[in-house]
């Protein structure tokens, strides 16, 4: 099930229409311009005993917690979204948005990264030219977050993953002068005081 906050069809046009049109995704659209998140939240979950999913996409996480009067509600508000979807055996994946489309770190509703099990950062940049997509797991409680950086791809054929980045563990900007230079970019530093 897809329940967000925007059209559908920006991450993957006629392949989610056809899903939908086939019965296999069933997308709930709700306006962002009023959200009031309890009521969302229950008619979410009214979505979900009417026909439940094996998997959820949340598309708009913060959009969700941006409807709460008290904002200190936010971590108790997504831990208790949480909670019942795991008890009904819902997979579910939800997005953020973040201010800074070129940063590292996305943008969270305040003290939700605690609750969930695994980041994975979806990120624009631009690279020879170009606007590109890259991705990296940045928490994982499986142990999987290498850190290691993915372009990829959405479009009417699904969502594919490319190799590792050759230029791990470098930034963008570094990578970036380092192919204008000729030269190889600087290593990482070390964190901590070793």
């Amino acid at each position: 099930m897809y329940f967000g906050f925007c059209t559908p069809e920006g991450y993957g046009g006629s392949l989610l229409t056809r899903l939908s049109d086939d019965g296999r995704v069933r997308i709930v659209r709700k306006s962002p311009l009023e959200p009031v998140s309890d009521i969302l939240c229950q008619e979410l979950f009214e979505a979900l005993d009417a026909n439940p999913p094996r998997r959820l996409f949340i598309d708009g996480l913060d959009t969700l917690v941006a409807g709460l009067i008290d904002q200190s509600r936010v971590a108790s508000f997504v831990a208790a979204i949480n909670a019942e979807l795991a008890s009904r055996g819902v997979t579910t994946v939800a997005s953020a948005t973040s201010g800074d489309l070129f940063g590292a770190v996305p943008d969270a509703p305040a003290g939700t990264w605690g609750l969930v099990d695994s980041i994975v950062l979806l990120r624009s940049h631009e690279r020879d030219g170009g606007l590109n997509r890259s991705l990296a797991v940045t928490k994982s409680v499986q142990g999987a977050a290498g850190g290691a950086v993915h372009a990829y791809r959405i479009d009417d054929s699904g969502f594919s993953i490319g190799a590792p980045s050759e230029q791990r563990g470098t930034s963008n900007r570094a990578a970036a002068r380092a192919r204008r230079t000729g030269s190889r970019p600087a290593a990482p530093k070390p964190r901590g005081g070793a």
